[in-house]
C-alpha cells in the first residue's frame, strides 16, 4: 500500500515486542505488542524479517524472541486490534503477555525481577 517505500510508516520499540506469529499458508505475519496492539503485515520475506527481528532482539534484550508458526491464512484470529486493545483491562493484557511468551519464560522473568529487587533492598 505505501506509495513511497523509502519512507518509514511505523516505528515499533524493539523492547515492546513479545513475539511474532507467522502463517505457514500465506504471506502474513503478526508482531505482538501486549502493551499496545498487534501489527499485521504481509510479505514474501516474512521468515527473513522474523529472523532479523529475533537476532536484533537477542542482541538488545539478551533473550530469545518467541516466533510461533500457525497454519492459517489470516492473522485476524491471533491478533488484537487497536479497538480491542483500548477495551482490555490490565489483567487481560498481563494474561495475554503470559500466553505470548510462554509460561516458562514468564516465570524466568518473574524470578529475575524478584532477585534483582531483593539485591536492591540489601544495598
Amino acid at each position: 500500500k505505501p506509495k513511497e517505500i523509502r519512507k518509514c510508516q511505523r516505528r515499533i520499540d524493539l523492547e515492546k515486542i513479545v513475539s511474532i506469529t507467522i502463517s505457514t499458508t500465506s504471506q502474513e505475519f503478526a508482531i505482538h505488542i501486549p502493551e499496545e496492539y498487534d501489527y499485521r503485515y504481509k510479505s514474501g520475506y516474512k521468515d527473513r524479517i522474523a529472523s532479523v527481528l529475533a537476532e536484533l532482539y537477542k542482541r538488545k534484550e539478551g533473550k530469545k524472541l518467541a516466533i510461533n508458526k500457525i497454519q492459517q491464512d489470516s492473522m485476524l484470529a491471533v491478533t488484537v486490534t487497536k479497538d480491542v486493545a483500548r477495551l482490555q483491562t490490565r489483567e487481560q493484557r498481563l494474561r495475554r503477555y503470559q500466553e505470548l511468551i510462554g509460561k516458562d519464560q514468564y516465570e524466568d522473568e518473574q524470578n529475575e525481577l524478584y532477585s534483582s529487587q531483593s539485591k536492591m533492598t540489601k544495598l
